[in-house]
């Protein structure tokens, strides 16, 4: 389980690669390194991480669309997920099919992309890989 230093949802250093680090391995927050251990001072606090590697599921097409949906999720990340999703699927969805996919799996429609976990962006992209 994640220390209270590890990246949380819905905060500015949770992004897609910490998606993609908890897809891939079992990552665990071990101690913080100061800014004073460089030169020069970087303005954050780096940490050390244990990743340990883990045989990731959903190989093939659906790690494609997981891949995808994670990507769309943060590169716009005022954006609701919704409207992130259409830049990636836009030409193959409707909005209102991605509108579907998203309250189809107990989401809000208006919900942003760094609200949702690893779980929740498996479910997801499981629903839009249905409807390609």
């Amino acid at each position: 389980s994640p220390s209270a230093s590890a990246p949380r949802r819905a905060t500015s250093a949770y992004g897609a690669f910490s998606v993609f680090m908890q897809y891939y391995t079992e990552p665990e927050y071990l101690f913080a390194v100061p800014r004073e251990c460089f030169e020069p001072q970087p303005k954050v606090t780096s940490a050390v991480l244990r990743a340990a590697a883990q045989g990731a599921s959903g190989r093939g097409r659906g790690r494609e669309v997981l891949f995808r949906v994670v990507y769309a999720a943060f590169a716009l990340r005022r954006k609701t997920l919704v409207n992130s999703l259409m830049t990636a699927f836009g030409s193959q969805l409707t909005k209102e099919q991605v509108t579907q996919a998203v309250t189809s799996c107990g989401l809000e429609a208006n919900i942003r992309g760094e609200r949702l976990g690893l779980s929740e962006f498996a479910v997801l992209s499981a629903e839009i890989a249905a409807l390609l």
